[in-house]
């Protein structure tokens, strides 16, 4: 998985926790950490999880490298794996002071076993605020005791002299203090990511551990995210904090396989100067606008900062069709799966990148995509966000997004109350009334809320009132509009105080004492009944959907309603980028990393594909940069890196170059560099031994005459490369 820090080159100075950086305003750190988990274990054979970590571990001014090897060999335990460091210098990285971290030895606790992967994680923060970067090194098979696959983090601290096993730690959920307790299978260190969540200065660690047993049913592999907290002495067990989708406020609920924590990512989003934070959901299932689940679509969850910290209130559950997001949901999207930030557009406030690298594009299967979305005062918005398909599709011609989901969370008065008509009207305040999640209803047993019928079984409430707010970006673009509602028994449907839809109610004027026309039972009162209804009752930004469900008897037996809303898109779309077509199976987006490659003040965005065919070359792999403008991304000048313009061994069938990226300013001149794994790289006749390219920065972008090819037999680098060691495969 891929974390990864990025400081504003300033002109060098001396003293100061970051000498020669700047962290800009209010400690906002805008890049100063971006997090992506490319393609997870979901994706089987072909996961290729990725993680980033460089900072400055001996302050000298110049950005260190770390790699992780999580199947590298340690002796004769296979993938125990290792992390080797590289330093930066003013000629770039350099191997003069390399070290090699693995388990049970340089003073690291623990020992090297088959199979833990130590590695499979990596990022940097100051976690005790001495002005050095530190390192967190994630270990997520890691067995504690029977239980298998609990998983761990190492800290490693930063000095002058870089990193040292002086004061290191080992984390995992038995660990005294942590609020959660270790099973077989959590993975905890699966992801990792460091930001301030509690704003003083110091950086925080979250923690994902997607395998986790969610919520008071321990939802199998629901997931969850465990935060612990930096102190001036490191890492502190004191206040530690975990989510996950049974939290109270959060979201949407834990469900089996949504990996919730399987990638993770911070930033400052409404520009408040506080780091949010993001974690992926790449298993998560969806329901369609026809009410159909469908698996492994992928979400991702916000959770916002504020003055006492990160807080649930006001999080976002973002998803393919959400709220006027491009693209619908899709079986095994795994939206979510790959994450990172940054600022596109150059006003001061960070974007969200999201991968979903099994996206197929028409009859293209698991061709990949990415979407953005960008920041804004008020939180992220879908208003200006993009859709990447690699190239060749024009997938924002037309659309369909939900912009209502079936279970969404209503707004709803059930004390049998008269409320006229000022409750429909988009301007009423629901502040006072209850809130759950649809299902809602009573005596079906299959509720997610259920409502009050009043104190009398015979005498029920005739009127029960829903009210529902959600936003579009843009209603010029909405060419129709789909309402599915179910009820049980009768309903009229308001949109912005406007009467759209009515079903089993008699015409005319009813009030809160009218009876539904008849009955319904059986397979009716689940059915959903669809009506098309005018996109022109939309307006930009905030909308209202207001129900009043009424019963056909007073001795009604139950009382169910649900509702979803779903418009036909029309966009201009990205048209894809040229240069490359996209093909079945490239997996566009499995790695991400952003920066400001060309100085002019706006992030770049550099995309992993690392099953892209080079020619006739299977799987060599590629990867695609695209420019930041003053409106955001665009593909004017996108510019495709292969091996076959860069120095070294040249594009080679199942290189899987682009399979993990990060970025950071080695030499400290000019912009920030590229890094690109190619973990599958063979050297001579060793197999998968793995490389890294690195390609420094000038004004015009990553300067590919400039790319230095680092692998374990590069000259004074430590270890030697070995079959399956996949060098490159973490950074």
């Amino acid at each position: 998985m891929s974390w990864f820090n990025l400081f504003r080159q300033l002109p060098r100075t001396t003293g100061g926790a970051w000498a020669g950086y700047e962290r800009e305003s209010l400690q906002k750190y805008r890049g100063w950490r971006r997090g992506y988990r490319p393609t997870v274990e979901l994706l089987e054979c072909r996961s290729v999880p990725s993680a980033t970590a460089q900072g400055d571990f001996d302050r000298d001014g110049y950005i260190d490298l770390a790699i992780g090897s999580p199947y590298e060999s340690v002796g004769l335990i296979n993938e125990a794996g290792v992390v080797q460091v590289l330093y930066g210098s003013a000629s770039g990285l350099d191997s003069a002071r390399n070290q090699l971290w693995s388990q049970g030895t340089n003073g690291i606790p623990d020992t090297a076993e088959t199979g833990d992967r130590f590695g499979w994680s990596l990022t940097v923060g100051d976690f005790n605020g001495d002005g050095f970067g530190d390192l967190a090194v994630g270990v997520p098979h890691e067995n504690l005791g029977s239980a298998g696959d609990t998983g761990m983090v190492h800290v490693l601290y930063g000095s002058a002299t870089g990193l040292s096993a002086a004061g290191n730690q080992v984390w995992h959920q038995d660990t005294p203090g942590i609020v959660h307790r270790n099973a077989s299978g959590d993975n905890y260190g699966y992801a990792l990511v460091a930001g301030d969540f509690n704003n003083n200065g110091i950086d925080d660690l979250a923690v994902g551990l997607p395998g986790n047993r969610a919520g008071s049913t321990n939802v199998a592999n629901g997931g969850g995210v465990n935060i612990i907290f930096g102190t001036r002495s490191g890492l502190s067990a004191s206040g530690n904090r975990f989510f996950e989708q049974d939290s109270p406020s959060i979201l949407d609920v834990a469900e089996v396989g949504d990996r919730y924590g399987n990638s993770l990512a911070v930033g400052d989003f409404d520009g408040d100067g506080r780091i949010d934070l993001v974690v992926g959901i790449p298993g998560e299932d969806l329901l369609d606008a026809s009410g159909v689940n469908v698996a492994d679509a992928g979400a991702v969850n916000v959770i916002y900062n504020s003055s006492s910290g990160l807080t649930a209130t006001g999080n976002q559950l973002w998803y393919q069709g959400r709220s006027g997001l491009p693209d619908t949901i899709e079986q095994a999207d795994q939206f979510g799966a790959t994450l990172t930030v940054g600022d596109f557009n150059g006003d001061g406030r960070d974007d969200l990148v999201v991968g979903s690298p099994l996206e197929d594009l028409g009859s293209l299967t698991d061709s990949g995509a990415v979407t953005v979305l960008y920041g804004s005062p008020t939180r992220l918005t879908a208003t200006g966000s993009q859709f990447w398909p690699s190239a060749g599709s024009d997938p924002g011609s037309s659309s369909e997004s939900v912009l209502v989901p079936l279970g969404t969370t209503w707004a709803y008065r059930d004390d049998g109350s008269d409320q006229g008509t000022a409750w429909q009207a988009l301007s009423f305040d629901d502040s006072t009334w209850q809130t759950g999640a649809a299902q809602l209803g009573y005596g079906d047993g299959d509720e997610q809320t259920v409502v009050s019928f009043g104190p009398d079984v015979n005498n029920k409430y005739v009127t029960t009132y829903f009210r529902h707010s959600f936003t579009v970006a843009d209603p010029t673009q909405v060419t129709g509009l789909t309402l599915n509602v179910i009820r049980d028994d009768g309903a009229v449907v308001y949109l912005n105080g406007v009467e759209v839809a009515r079903s089993n109610l008699p015409e005319g004027t009813i009030n809160y004492q009218t009876l539904a026309s008849a009955a319904i039972g059986g397979s009716a009162e689940s059915a959903a009944l669809s009506f098309s209804i005018s996109p022109t009752l939309l307006l930009p930004g905030t909308n209202v959907l207001a129900v009043e469900v009424h019963q056909a008897s007073v001795n009604s037996s139950d009382l169910s309603f649900d509702l979803s809303l779903v418009a036909t898109l029309q966009t201009a779309g990205s048209g894809g980028v040229p240069g490359l077509e996209s093909r079945a199976g490239d997996q566009f987006g499995q790695a991400l990393a952003a920066a400001d490659f060309n100085g002019d003040g706006r992030d770049e965005l550099a995309i992993g594909v690392p099953f892209r065919e080079i020619g006739v070359v299977r799987d060599a792999g590629a990867v695609l940069l695209l420019f930041g403008s003053s409106t955001g991304l665009t593909d004017a000048g996108a510019l495709w890196l292969t091996q076959t313009v860069l120095a070294g061994e040249g594009a080679e069938t199942d290189d899987r170059f682009g399979s993990s990226l990060t970025v950071g300013n080695f030499n400290a001149a000019g912009p920030v560099d590229l890094a690109i794994g190619v973990p599958y790289e063979d050297l001579g006749a060793i197999a998968n031994s793995g490389a890294v390219h690195v390609i420094y920065s000038s004004a015009d972008g990553p300067d590919a005459a400039s790319a230095r090819l680092w692998s374990q037999e590069s000259v004074d680098v430590l270890d030697n490369a070995e079959a399956n060691d996949r060098f490159g495969f973490v950074l």
